[in-house]
């Protein structure tokens, strides 16, 4: 991706999806009116930390990469409401996660996830959590009583 993107400061919507993609410019971060960005189906292993700086961002797909880990700086997405990152290789999510406040969609079917983050139980605007096919051994009994959930043995 050109480093030239970083120049479109009004855009607001970026579907980059199945573009091959291995990195992202740090110069993304410019693009302060940005309300969706989908990069699904991309080779992508990690975000730069610039990332945090899309503060009206609302929606980040993600689905299909190769990411290991966050960035710390995802908590400072103080807009964002759906984040799908399905099919990756996450093991585990920043506690920066909890600083989403306006967050009601986390979709983190197919990581490597064995724990999550105290801070999801937070998220009072979360509705919807999908974790299927993540080999969790431990959940926080606060996440486990406000979604319901149990850890089934194979």
């Amino acid at each position: 991706m050109p480093v030239e993107i970083g120049r479109l400061s009004q855009l607001q919507y970026l579907y980059l999806n199945q573009n091959q993609l291995t990195a992202l410019p740090v110069e993304i971060g410019r693009l302060s009116q940005l309300r969706r960005l989908e990069l699904n189906h991309n080779q992508l292993t990690a975000l730069p930390a610039d990332i945090g700086q899309l503060t009206q961002l609302q929606t980040l797909e993600l689905d299909q990469n190769q990411l290991t880990a966050l960035p710390t700086e995802i908590g400072q997405l103080s807009q964002l409401q759906g984040l799908y990152l399905n099919q990756n290789q996450l093991t585990n999510l920043p506690e920066e996660i909890g600083q989403l406040s306006q967050l009601y969609q986390l979709y983190l079917n197919q990581n490597q996830l064995t724990s999550l983050p105290i801070e999801i139980g937070q998220l009072p605007p979360l509705l919807q959590l999908e974790l299927a096919e993540n080999p969790l051994k431990d959940i926080a009994e606060q996440i486990r009583q406000r979604f319901r959930l149990r850890i089934d043995s194979k």
